[in-house]
């Protein structure tokens, strides 16, 4: 297949080599150029594999024939980038979504009419270490993908081909916005109090007042879902929750975090902003997670203004 990958960060570069080395014909887009075509992929084990791409450009052509579009950057940009797509993609390429949030989706099906959203969850660590390097920490990208707007019926069956073949394992779900949800429940949760308390997974969850600030947090966020109309279940929310008490390494921190922690623009809109903003359109309270977001949006506001 044809695919655009558009962002070249470590999710970007990611997707972008692994499914070059599937056989695919992949095109990236970058803020930069690096020089020849290819990308670097580093593994675990500190093996580097050097991919050809079919071209890589800073500009989108005025008229670009591919399957797919992969959208990979931060969540807080794909309303830039949808702008910069739409009338240059053909009408059929199934748009696919890897973001935090609930938000990428929604905006890319506002602003992309004629092309079918596949939305998806994604588990992945990746670091880029360069411009055209990335290095993959840990196990190959898992991902849960669902139709989020379906315009040809094609969009879903055409993202699992383009996966087949890659070591990234991809699931279909016929319910992705409660899957949404639920990433976000978690993501939200302990990304924020994490980011408030300028401590690791392993730190909060020892200590039962940031390990119940957690949790509540989640239930939340879950009450918010439910008040829109999706049915995260207490099972999904005890899911989520030994994810965070006994799935993460000690040393894990959200992306969220890092980026607050380092001054750079965050996804804290997206993400703890959003769970607010919904909470008070159906009066839901979401005490724990409006207290984090006021906590942290001064930072978030002192980052952008930088930027």
């Amino acid at each position: 297949m044809k695919v655009l990958v558009y962002g070249a960060g470590a999710m970007g570069l990611y997707f972008a080599g692994r499914l070059a080395q599937a056989g695919h014909e992949i095109y990236l887009k970058t803020r930069s150029e690096w020089g020849e075509p290819t990308l670097t992929l580093q593994s675990p084990h500190q093996t580097n594999e050097v991919v050809a791409l079919s071209g890589i450009f800073t500009e989108v052509p005025e008229s670009l024939d591919v399957d797919v579009v992969i959208l990979a950057t931060k969540a807080w940009q794909i309303p830039d980038v949808v702008k910069d797509l739409r009338g240059k993609i053909s009408s059929g390429a199934a748009i696919l979504t890897v973001q935090n949030g609930i938000t990428a989706p929604e905006n890319a099906s506002e602003c992309l009419e004629e092309s079918s959203i596949v939305a998806s969850t994604c588990v992945v660590i990746v670091q880029r270490t360069a411009p055209g390097v990335v290095k993959l920490l840990g196990h190959e990208a898992k991902l849960v993908a669902g139709e989020f707007v379906s315009r040809n019926g094609k969009g879903l069956s055409t993202v699992i081909d383009l996966f087949k073949n890659t070591p990234i394992d991809l699931t279909g779900t016929d319910d992705i916005r409660r899957a949404l949800w639920k990433k976000l429940a978690l993501i939200s949760s302990y990304g924020a109090v994490g980011a408030v308390s300028n401590l690791s997974v392993g730190q909060t969850r020892s200590h039962e007042s940031t390990r119940q600030m957690v949790r509540d947090s989640m239930d939340e966020c879950a009450q918010v879902a439910r008040a829109h109309g999706v049915d995260v279940t207490e099972s999904d929310i005890a899911d989520i929750f030994a994810i965070y008490t006994d799935g993460f390494e000690e040393a894990t921190t959200s992306s969220m975090q890092r980026d607050l922690a380092e001054g750079r623009p965050s996804e804290l809109e997206d993400q703890v902003g959003e769970v607010v903003r919904r909470a008070h359109t159906v009066g839901v309270e979401a005490p724990t997670q409006n207290f984090m977001y006021r906590v942290l949006l001064a930072r978030e506001e002192i980052a952008r203004d930088k930027g």
